[in-house]
């Protein structure tokens, strides 16, 4: 080929064989819109001569749609039911070669609203927290439940960081974030997402106990109201490389629990501790981003009784050493 030899590429067109705007048509059953209710179908034909031909318009299959073939190559659809339904059209050339083309046409319930679901750990109410080299399966909850066409097409803003298949599955590669979407596929525009971040694992939680704004350190004593008391335990998370910051690692919620034989008549509200008798209470944080690593901190309360006159009862406590597990 010459330095002035032009190529120029086109579309094959069969000839005699009709082309549409469209491969399917699809109405909303609930739609209260008259322009949801009608839709124009376009033909063009190519004859071997390469002139434009004609063609002419059929429907087929239910009788709750109305076709008019508007004599210029184009009909016109309408729904006239209050169902789904389904129907074909088969637009056919006039040019004698009798060719056709085939298109659906369908009545569905669409979809409304579509939920981006998981099991994965909550960043908060709109995202999920997904380790690096980790997958996991997200779910497409279609609203209303019984709407026709619950199939999506899924697609990751950020695939370099999360990666979405055709079927939801999920799989991280780097730390930083990607909004997985999932797209309705009848036509409604309808789309549901879910930001995932990607962070490392858990790999160290410190933990320090707090009463009165005052940090309590190892084996200090404080004074306590004998009817109630309580105190804070603070954690921080650490990945492996030392890092605490929400974009390296997910620290900033940790589930409390409590146990031990001071822990009876006790509760735990986020990272407060109630408690009304002596004993121990050992205070477990577990990390929520699926590393499951968890610390612990034993607190020894104990009651003391000054015999002082006109002074009432005081209780104390003692915080033990930090054990981490």
């Amino acid at each position: 080929i010459g330095p002035e030899t032009r190529i120029e590429y086109c579309v094959y067109q069969e000839p005699g064989k009709p082309i549409l705007n469209t491969e399917q048509v699809v109405f909303d059953v609930h739609s209260t819109d008259a322009e949801d209710k009608e839709f124009l179908l376009q033909a063009d034909v190519i004859n071997r001569d390469a002139t434009h031909g004609n063609v002419t318009f059929s429907i087929s299959g239910s009788d709750d749609f109305k076709m008019t073939d508007n004599g210029d190559n184009t009909a016109t659809i309408q729904f006239l039911g209050y169902y789904p339904a389904e129907a074909v059209v088969t637009v056919t050339s006039v040019d004698g070669s009798k060719k056709s083309t085939k298109c659906s046409v369908k009545a569905v319930i669409k979809t409304n609203a579509i939920s981006v679901e998981g099991t994965l750990p909550m960043r908060d109410p709109y995202s999920y927290i997904l380790l690096p080299g980790k997958t996991a399966q997200l779910k497409a909850v279609v609203t209303p439940a019984n709407a026709n066409m619950k199939n999506v097409r899924w697609e990751s803003t950020n695939p370099s960081v999360v990666s979405v298949d055709a079927k939801g599955k999920i799989k991280a590669y780097k730390l930083g974030s990607a909004a997985i979407y999932a797209y309705a596929t009848d036509g409604s525009g309808v789309c549901g997402y879910r930001t995932i971040y990607v962070q490392n694992p858990v790999q160290k939680i410190s933990l320090k106990a707090m009463q009165n704004n005052q940090e309590c350190t190892d084996n200090a004593v404080a004074l306590y109201e004998p009817e109630y008391s309580s105190f804070t335990v603070q954690g921080i998370a650490y990945d492996k490389y030392g890092n605490s910051d929400s974009k390296h690692v997910y620290g900033s919620y940790l589930e409390w629990q409590i146990s031990g034989n001071g822990a009876k008549n006790a509760s735990i509200y986020n990272n407060t501790v109630y408690y009304k008798n002596p004993g121990t209470i050992t205070v477990t944080a577990t990390a929520l981003d699926g590393s499951k690593k968890k610390a612990s901190m034993k607190v020894k309360v104990e009651q003391h009784v000054y015999q002082l006159e006109a002074v009432a009862p005081k209780n104390i406590y003692a915080f033990t050493n930090a054990e981490e597990t």
